[in-house]
């Protein structure tokens, strides 16, 4: 988990900050279970977490917490974020917090150094916040501040604009910084579109379909697909990618899920296709046990006969638990720092 889970309750943790009173309204935005949440456990507290392994694993401690962020503004006394490593999804989670809060209220950020803590303190100057404070721990950058009574509104509205879900690649797509190459064709899934056949029929999935960029190459290239189901572990990817597909005409039933796919799925499968492009890392790089995890989860959804297509970054080996988890399989592509294997159940 990024180091800005640690960071975020130090200033608490070492008293710099008094925490949340009883009964006081807190919002935790980026929410994931860890030791400093019982700083809150006094308070009237908001969770909101997008990724879906996060949302389960907080549920598990009792908790509960919402894909979105509150609509309602100017209704909290706190609110912490856990900086995500994009600076635009960053900004952006700043300037709703401000409108959340109350006059007066306060946001506490922290992220990892290595990705952006040394700029919070910037950002918190640029929103017009007050009364800033920062501490350095865990490797990692708290900052603190309190909303004025006249905030920067223009600034605000500039990272909302920026860090919403907008139109990207000449108007084809819409999507949302802060998810996977958000705002271009990512080269691996552009790679597997040319290795996917074009007489694709039945029922499969997009394992992991982002904004749906190979989804929708599915559909304009395989009219005999007769139901199409895209899966994400994040909330925003299933949202945006509902909308693109929902611009493309075909009679195929379309279905969205918000899941983790290094789970089992529960109440579905039977799929005579899959395709995916799993990630690698969740906080570092190279690690194969996420695409791992995918592939076995796509073993246990495909119908006995039923075909894998997926595409891996050239350095990730995949093949062992290819080779134990399925009939067959070949590496129909490598080249350009990828590879594409073709799996058959």
């Amino acid at each position: 988990m990024d180091r800005a889970y640690d960071t975020l309750f130090y200033a608490i943790e070492s008293g710099s900050l008094a925490p949340p009173g009883a009964g006081q309204s807190v919002l935790f935005v980026n929410a994931a279970p860890c030791a400093g949440i019982d700083f809150l456990a006094s308070s009237k507290l908001t969770l909101q977490q997008h990724f879906k392994p996060y949302v389960d694993a907080l549920t598990a401690q009792g908790y509960e917490a919402s894909a979105d962020l509150p609509e309602t503004q100017g209704v909290f006394d706190y609110v912490f974020i856990a900086a995500p490593k994009s600076k635009q999804e960053t900004q952006y989670l700043l300037a709703r917090g401000m409108k959340l809060l109350r006059p007066g209220g306060m946001i506490i950020c922290a992220a990892a150094n290595d990705a952006g803590g040394r700029q919070l303190a910037g950002f918190f100057e640029a929103l017009g916040l007050k009364d800033i404070g920062q501490e350095s721990k865990y490797k990692g950058r708290v900052v603190w501040g309190q909303v004025p009574q006249n905030p920067d509104e223009g600034k605000i509205a500039e990272w909302i604009t920026a860090g919403s879900p907008q139109s990207i690649l000449g108007g084809r797509f819409v999507s949302v910084p802060g998810l996977f190459a958000w705002d271009k064709i990512d080269k691996g899934s552009e790679i597997l579109t040319r290795h996917m056949p074009e007489n694709l029929k039945g029922a499969g999935a997009d394992f992991c379909c982002g904004y749906g960029y190979l989804a929708s190459h599915l559909l304009q290239h395989n009219p005999a697909i007769e139901r199409l189901v895209c899966i994400d572990a994040d909330a925003r990817a299933v949202a945006v990618c509902k909308e693109n597909l929902a611009q493309i005409i075909h009679p195929a039933k379309k279905e969205f899920l918000w899941a983790d796919l290094t789970k089992p799925l529960s109440g579905i499968g039977g799929f005579d296709w899959i395709v995916m492009n799993p990630p690698f890392h969740e906080g570092k790089a190279g690690d194969v046990s996420i695409g791992q995890a995918c592939i076995q989860t796509a073993a246990k959804t495909l119908r006995p006969g039923g075909k894998l297509w997926m595409v891996s970054n050239a350095m990730l080996a995949y093949e062992t638990v290819l080779k134990s988890t399925f009939k067959r399989f070949n590496k129909e592509f490598e080249g350009q720092g990828y590879k594409v294997f073709v799996a058959e159940k």
